[in-house]
């Protein structure tokens, strides 16, 4: 009875043992290598004010209950957008706003504190990507006036070419009461039927300015002026046949 009173306390003792490492071992292997590969999603390109990037965080112990104590991707709080996509991937998406810092390629910031059983504090994408943030790109090209009009070939059915101005205000703030203008495209000829964006950034965020008047090539436009975000906005302008 006494070697066997000795041999199931050393039992005991090692069942002990293996519980304490087994508990230690599920509150620190939560996440591979005690850490998590962060991506971008799109991974290239320039994203203007309005469009998205997802950020992607990839676990590959397959947890599904993570959660987001703090998350900032170029300085933007984008707690509220994480969630879980399927076991082991979750997802924060970014929206650019008017008055977001520009970035150059690959240079966009993140800083994000997420935990399950231990805190991860991501600082860093792993993909390499080289994604750009310019929420109000400059207009470029002229200071203005009627746009340009090549009439078809001979012989030619076709309507002919229009290629519309640049904005007045060049993209330059100063000029127009602290906004800020920017055509999408911003390269190219247009032609009939096809249509420019002209975007309006207002670095104070607002989201009830109204369009009195707004003249694209000599076309009144205003009634597709429209409230796109905070701070941004902007108007259609559709070529036509006698532009």
């Amino acid at each position: 009875m006494k070697y066997l009173s000795k041999f199931l306390s050393i039992v005991a003792i090692a069942s002990l043992v293996a519980g304490t490492f087994s508990s230690l071992a599920s509150a620190t292997l939560v996440y591979a290598n005690n850490g998590l590969q962060t991506s971008a999603s799109p991974s290239t390109g320039t994203l203007a004010a309005g469009e998205s990037m997802d950020v992607t965080f990839s676990d590959p112990s397959g947890t599904t209950d993570a959660v987001a104590d703090l998350c900032l991707v170029n300085g933007v709080d984008v707690t509220g957008t994480f969630a879980n996509v399927s076991p082991g991937l979750y997802k924060a998406t970014y929206t650019v706003g008017a008055g977001d810092t520009a970035r150059a390629a690959g240079m966009v910031p993140i800083d994000c504190t997420l935990h399950q059983a231990v805190s991860i504090h991501v600082t860093a994408f792993d993909d390499g990507n080289t994604v750009a943030i310019d929420p109000v790109p400059s207009a470029g090209g002229d200071t203005g006036g009627a746009g340009t009009t090549t009439p078809p070939t001979s012989g030619d059915s076709g309507t002919g070419t229009t290629t519309p101005p640049a904005m007045t205000t060049n993209g330059d703030a100063s000029q127009n009461g602290g906004l800020t203008a920017s055509a999408v495209p911003n390269t190219g000829t247009l032609t009939v039927g096809q249509s420019l964006d002209v975007r309006f950034g207002d670095p104070s965020g607002t989201t009830d300015a109204a369009a009195d008047t707004c003249l694209v090539n000599g076309v009144e436009t205003k009634d597709t002026f429209a409230n796109v975000s905070p701070g941004l906005y902007k108007v259609t302008y559709t070529v036509g046949s006698g532009d």
